[in-house]
């Protein structure tokens, strides 16, 4: 009888090593199928991070057309009552709008015609002006918007 048990226990813990064996070898092959998975995963995420890198550089210097204005100015004060003066001297001579105002860069009261669209149309009023000795020296002001 005691060869039945040791006979029984030994059949017992064969088959407790072939289930555990069986169930580790499971184990592991699901690891190795995450593995793999997780494998596809970062070389599917290495193609995306390459597709990525093929797209063509587009140039960030992208060229867009600037507005001008052109200011004609004809005189330049160190008083705004100079620069009012002088605006009431000329208003008759000029049939523009004069405007004075203060210019920060020069310190300085500018009389100033009313802003152009075109260079042509200020230089054509600056023409005619400089032809009198009293605008001699209008000048334009170009300035972007």
């Amino acid at each position: 009888m005691k060869l039945d048990i040791i006979n029984k226990q030994s059949i017992l813990s064969f088959v407790t090593l072939v289930v555990l064996s069986v169930l580790l070898g499971a184990c592991s092959s699901v690891a190795e199928d995450e593995k793999v998975e997780e494998k596809i995963e970062v070389n599917q995420a290495l193609d995306t991070i390459k597709s990525v890198e093929s797209i063509p550089v587009v140039d960030s210097k992208v060229e867009v057309p600037k507005s001008y204005l052109y200011i004609i100015q004809i005189g330049a004060y160190s008083t705004f009552e100079k620069a009012k003066k002088f605006r009431g001297s000329i208003k008759n001579k000029i049939s523009e709008e004069i405007f004075v105002s203060f210019d920060k860069r020069t310190s300085l009261y500018v009389v100033r015609l009313k802003p152009r669209d075109s260079r042509a149309d200020a230089e054509e009023i600056r023409t005619k002006l400089r032809a009198t000795k009293e605008f001699a020296d209008a000048f334009i002001l170009t300035i972007e918007i």
